[in-house]
């Protein structure tokens, strides 16, 4: 049976497009009031995103659960040596001195973001609105996020949906080693992609801080039932680094969406929505019962 959901597009004030840029007209802001008799949901996003990553899905989720977004910046805040808020001073240790001037001098410290600091963000929002148990909805770098969250305080977090989840190093590939190499030799110009190269040096060292992460050991430690939903178009993350983390941890289902990418949550909403509801409701217990860890089409892909 398919099951078809009218989505409102235009719900958050842009177009398609526009959404995966993490910016929406109408911004949702954190709600300040948590209903205690409804179970909670935290949305994190990929990297770059914000917290209206989520604005095209939230409308159905909303009516059943709170909604806790959580914006996890990608710039941390360069200070001199003293406390300007998140991003220096009491999150992490300053990585180096950065010259400021011509002349080599040096002004202040890059203070870099880990994934730890990213954690203690989303842990201090939370115990800020007392929520005491949440489900995770996770995107992206945000399913990084997640697996540190879960290790941490597993009686905090109860379920998990990750989408086109980061976290597992792909393997070697040759290419991209040889570029690497002749790029630090300096044979060869290019510096990444644009989106890195507009990055600050502290946010630079923060992306390099969580691509270097592999975190096969936590998420073998993850204990709480898991979904995760991958595009079979998804270019960022492969499908051996996918079937590597089921492999890991014996507590996930998977389901591929043949006809989305990245984004399975934008590409294909409705399908989403419907699995994920699905997953929350249904029992508790984490086990792998036949079938699960291998890659299962959702009942919508099956009857197309």
């Amino acid at each position: 049976m398919r099951v078809r959901l009218r989505l409102p597009r235009q719900s958050c004030g842009l177009p398609r497009n526009d959404v995966r840029g993490g910016v929406c007209a109408d911004s949702i802001a954190p709600s300040c009031f948590i209903n205690k008799v409804m179970d909670n949901i935290l949305f994190l996003h990929g990297w770059g995103g914000n917290e209206n990553s989520f604005a095209p899905i939230l409308p159905f989720f909303k009516t059943k659960y709170n909604c806790i977004c959580v914006r996890m910046p990608r710039e941390p805040l360069e200070c001199a040596g003293q406390e300007a808020g998140l991003g220096c001073g009491a999150c992490t240790e300053p990585v180096e001195c950065v010259p400021r001037n011509d002349d080599g001098g040096s002004e202040g410290r890059v203070f870099a973001w880990t994934l730890e600091r990213y954690a203690d963000l989303v842990l201090a929002e939370l115990d800020e609105r007392e929520v005491e148990k949440t489900h995770i909805i996770a995107h992206s770098f945000g399913a990084r996020v997640a697996a540190i969250l879960a290790t941490r305080q597993p009686h905090r977090f109860e379920k998990l949906v990750l989408t086109g989840p980061a976290g597992i190093k792909p393997r070697f590939n040759l290419w991209r080693w040889l570029k690497i190499r002749l790029h630090k030799l300096k044979i060869i110009k290019s510096r990444g992609s644009s989106d890195y190269r507009n990055l600050t040096l502290a946010g630079k060292i923060t992306f390099q801080n969580i691509i270097k992460r592999d975190l096969e050991h936590e998420i073998s430690l993850i204990t709480q039932p898991s979904l995760i939903i991958w595009g079979a178009r998804d270019k960022a993350i492969k499908r051996k680094q996918i079937n590597r983390w089921t492999k890991l941890n014996a507590c996930t289902k998977m389901k591929v969406y043949e006809h989305a990418g990245h984004f399975c949550f934008l590409d294909e909403p409705a399908r989403f929505v419907v699995d994920v509801e699905e997953f929350l409701i249904s029992g508790r217990d984490c086990f792998r019962p036949s079938g699960w860890g291998l890659f299962e089409p959702s009942v919508a892909s099956s009857s197309q």
